[in-house]
């Protein structure tokens, strides 16, 4: 194992997470420094795995491979969970925002940017480039209530204040904004909470630490099985 290579290496760390028989299995980073060929492999492994009817704990910096295999993501930030549910729940509740790119020179940019403050106030991250501007808008769906415009509305401002612009360009967002909207809002929302009760916890003595307790033996493998007590 010494001389393997560190994608050989992540290689036979799946396939000996894969064996024995245990209902859980733990996989952190499973498709790090692998070739897509065999990223693909470990992939098919794991929906093997779920067909068998055994759960699956990923972690994960790749929102892609999280897409493609989890069927509940939790989101963690400072080592709290933030938002837990579907891939497809989380899009619909931090998602509908479509990315928009407006091809201008920089004079033009400002007019824009002007322009887009009041008729399109939900219009944010303005990025300015050399030859474009980039934001974000939220889309809501036909027959649903709220302050964000459909698309078709979208289309009709963006005629009105895209003046002597040369051409714009409209994109669904993809997963990894959800994330960043995730991110954000738990930021702006509980970011003060979170350091005040981590100051509390920093200022206590002798309080009980945690440390992993793994049982099962080599021939059904082994399961993280939960944490035990320890006083340090």
């Amino acid at each position: 194992v010494r001389n393997l290579s560190g994608g050989n290496r992540r290689k036979l760390t799946v396939a000996v997470t894969c064996c024995g028989c245990t209902p859980t299995v733990l996989m952190d980073e499973p498709t790090s420094d692998m070739d897509p060929v065999t990223r693909d492999m470990v992939y098919a492994t794991i929906e093997q795995l779920l067909l068998a009817r055994r759960a699956v704990v990923l972690t994960s910096h790749s929102v892609s491979e999280i897409e493609h295999l989890c069927q509940r993501v939790a989101v963690l930030r400072a080592g709290q969970v933030i938002a837990s549910d579907s891939p497809q729940r989380l899009k619909s509740e931090h998602g509908g925002y479509y990315s928009v790119t407006c091809f201008c020179g920089p004079a033009q940019q400002a007019i824009l940017s002007r322009n887009l403050s009041q008729r399109l106030p939900g219009a944010r991250d303005l990025q300015h480039y050399a030859h474009s501007l980039r934001f974000l808008v939220r889309i809501r769906s036909p027959g649903s209530l709220g302050d964000a415009p459909l698309l078709s509305e979208l289309f009709a401002i963006l005629r009105d204040v895209c003046v002597n612009v040369a051409r714009f360009s409209l994109s669904r967002c993809r997963f990894e904004t959800v994330f960043e909207r995730i991110l954000d809002s738990s930021e702006s929302n509980g970011s003060n909470g979170v350091h005040k009760d981590q100051q509390q916890q920093d200022g206590r003595k002798d309080l009980p630490s945690k440390s992993p307790a793994v049982g099962g033996t080599l021939e059904t493998g082994y399961i993280h099985c939960g944490y035990e007590e320890t006083r340090t």
